[in-house]
């Protein structure tokens, strides 16, 4: 692997970061993306794992040739890459590696060289692991690679990858990802995508894989501050015995204005709810 330390300019001026504006409307800039991303490694990855498998997924799967092929099924991967675009820290790597392989998520097909004296350095090669089995799986005990067949993918947007994964922290991207994969992750019979869902706090929890309620109920608050997810409508406890309850709806929040968004034909905008009714 390259090893070489990540430069900085020191006299550069800092900017402050733009606040996330919610994410462009699902007509373009996706990534077909294994609904197992957000069924098996969400909620059973470390923060670093995730962000290495994200990063692989949008490597890998974010641009694909004429016949719908994945343009780099295997890819290059350096420290300098997995640190200032995939957002794993220095000293993760190589836990993040580890723990990626031994679940099942990756394969490492050429470990890498760091540069020494009269002796090139390259990187390692790394692919998304991937099963031919028919069955879809959702348990992590029997998950053997991706699901190679045909079906349970989602266009998911490109900022998740680009802008959530890498910088938020692990308990607000397994939140955010909870409500993109039962949202527009998920198709109804008739083709189209979920536009909003009705979810419990236990759901919540249960789905996100974290075990205290205030980092989860800290997590969605952070998720709603920062325009990924909003609240449709106020959920409702009922104390005698629950008859009256009714979970809080939830949906992904849209940017309304992004810049350069597609057209049809006809000169108008293409919404995001008309992307996926197939």
């Amino acid at each position: 692997m390259d090893q070489r330390e990540c430069s900085t300019d020191t006299n550069e001026p800092e900017v402050a970061p733009q606040p996330f504006k919610g994410f462009k409307p699902p007509t373009s800039s996706t990534t077909y993306t294994p609904n197992q991303l957000f069924d098996v490694v969400l909620p059973n990855a470390s923060r670093g794992c995730l962000r290495l498998v994200g990063y692989l997924i949008r490597k890998t799967l974010g641009w694909s040739d004429e016949n719908g092929n994945p343009q780099n099924p295997n890819t290059h991967v350096s420290y300098r890459d997995l640190v200032e675009d995939a957002g794993v820290s220095r000293g993760a790597i190589k836990e993040a590696i580890e723990e990626a392989i031994e679940k099942r998520f990756i394969d490492c097909l050429r470990f890498g060289q760091p540069h020494k004296a009269g002796e090139e350095g390259y990187s390692a090669l790394y692919s998304l692991r991937w099963d031919e089995r028919d069955d879809y799986i959702t348990s992590l005990d029997e998950f053997d690679g991706f699901y190679a067949g045909n079906g349970n993918l989602t266009h998911i947007p490109n900022d998740f990858f680009d802008y959530a994964v890498p910088k938020e922290p692990l308990a607000i991207v397994r939140v955010i990802g909870v409500i993109i994969r039962h949202t527009i992750g998920f198709q109804t019979r008739y083709g189209f995508r979920r536009q909003q869902v009705e979810m419990s706090f236990s759901e919540i929890m249960r789905r996100t894989g974290i075990a205290s309620s205030s980092t989860v109920s800290s997590a969605l608050r952070a998720a709603i501050d920062g325009n990924y997810i909003r609240k449709v409508s106020e959920g409702l406890f009922d104390p005698s015995a629950g008859a009256a309850s009714k979970a809080t709806t939830f949906a992904v929040c849209w940017d309304e204005n992004p810049e350069n968004e597609p057209k049809q034909n006809n000169g108008s905008k293409i919404e995001a709810g008309e992307q996926f009714k197939n």
